[in-house]
């Protein structure tokens, strides 16, 4: 192309000098010259310095040279041989170029991966409604109040709706999952869809083979399956039973029987021991019975336990407590509660009746559960209609067993409180 303009140059300026912009000259010296795009575009990109005779014999020079090199290739490829011989020529050049010592290492090939070890093993609020819907939302969402606020949505509910279960797990732990029909299933706390605090979260049914008519209504994290800790298990009608920890170790997708329950009982709560720990049950009317877990010998798990709590016509048990940290929170529906010293709960003969926790009337309403805890401790409250407070548990006074307590958390009218966690206080309030 560009020997072309050289040699009718005087034609290729008045060309394009007549032409109104680039692309009107480029589709001029294409028709008049018989060039493709290609060549007339370099034209046009032609500096005038090239027109100089010096510069005129380099192009005649490179095309000499590209005309002879096309010559050479086609001759190669008519003839396998070769093909062959400049495949070798080139490979034997790349060795004298590049032929020094490896600058790279190879290693050992690294073992297959799992998920988990790209995520974080973080703190997370893990959620469950009557319905048996589930989340888990980052802890830091909620920031800490003083005690008698009112909260924020912690959960969407429907009408028929309510937030049953709320504690606090990290990423990594397997949930063990028990329901009020005495199974167990297995779940990991980042399996859990996570959600935004007013969000409703995701039907359980969608993540564990639940039997029909069966919920969630006890669930323990867990790290580790050792045989040196024991599941102690509670049922409402009073009933206690501990199985070594080592044998949910083998997670079944189906779920297994863990305990034996009778036909009008059900399991209400399960918690982790070491074997050599003192227990406390309290019930719906403020009792509470303290023993020593040695009382109840370790079973095979699908056994049918024994009497843990003897309980007036009525009365349900809720929660067990572990005897550990500094002192015994109750917790009433109404949102009333308050820390007691645990020397105040003497031990007594397991399946009694123990002695009064918390005074239990119409303005503090039934128990809804007790956890032991340390003055540095936080306190997740959480209301039938989703609402949840946070705040220090320092700032729940402690009280003598026949007290009421004090606000915990403001209620609308026709909430009630439904459950609570406990987690390590944070070094700062949230802003």
């Amino acid at each position: 192309g560009l020997l072309i303009a050289l040699d009718n140059i005087d034609a290729v300026v008045a060309t394009i000098r007549a032409s109104r912009s680039a692309e009107e000259a480029q589709v001029a010296l294409v028709a008049k010259f018989a060039l493709d795009e290609v060549q007339a575009d370099a034209i046009l990109k032609m500096q005038l310095r090239r027109l100089a005779a010096l510069e005129q014999q380099k192009i005649l020079d490179e095309r000499d040279a590209l005309t002879e090199e096309i010559g050479r290739l086609n001759a190669i490829l008519e003839s396998e041989a070769s093909i062959l011989a400049e495949i070798r020529e080139e490979l034997v050049d790349i060795s004298t170029r590049f032929g020094d010592e490896r600058r790279t290492q190879i290693g050992h090939v690294a073992e297959a991966f799992d998920k988990e070890d790209l995520i974080e093993d973080k703190p997370m609020l893990v959620s469950i409604t009557s319905s048996n819907y589930i989340k888990r939302i980052d802890l830091d969402t909620y920031r800490n109040q003083r005690r008698g606020g009112r909260g924020v949505i912690g959960m969407a509910t429907k009408d028929d709706d309510s937030v049953e279960n709320v504690f606090v797990a990290n990423m990594h732990d397997y949930l063990l999952c028990f329901t009020d029909k005495g199974k167990i299933y297995w779940l990991k706390v980042y399996d859990l869809p996570e959600g935004q605090r007013a969000s409703k979260g995701k039907a359980i049914v969608n993540l564990l083979n639940l039997d029909g008519g069966e919920r969630v209504t006890a669930v323990i994290p867990v790290r580790e399956f050792d045989s040196d800790h024991y599941l102690f298990f509670a049922t409402r009608a009073g009933t206690v039973v501990k199985v070594a920890l080592d044998e949910f170790s083998r997670p079944r997708q189906t779920g297994i029987n863990a305990i034996n329950l009778r036909d009008d009982d059900e399991l209400v709560d399960v918690k982790v021991t070491d074997g050599d720990m003192e227990v406390i049950l309290t019930t719906k009317f403020g009792q509470s019975l303290r023993f020593h877990e040695e009382a109840v010998r370790p079973v095979r798990r699908n056994a049918m336990g024994v009497r843990g709590i003897r309980l007036r016509h009525g009365d349900a048990l809720q929660a067990i407590s572990l005897v550990e940290k500094d002192h015994l929170l109750t917790i009433t529906e109404q949102g009333y509660g308050k820390r007691t010293e645990f020397d105040e709960f003497r031990g007594h003969g397991r399946g009694t009746m123990g002695v009064r926790n918390i005074v239990v009337d119409a303005r503090g309403g039934g128990v809804i559960g007790s956890r032991a805890v340390l003055d540095s401790d936080e306190i997740i409250v959480m209301s039938e209609s989703g609402i949840v407070i946070r705040t220090k548990v320092e700032e729940i006074s402690i009280q003598k067993r026949s007290t009421r307590g004090v606000r915990i958390m403001k209620l609308d009218d026709g909430d009630r409180v439904i459950g609570f966690t406990i987690l390590d206080a944070t070094e700062e309030d949230e802003e």
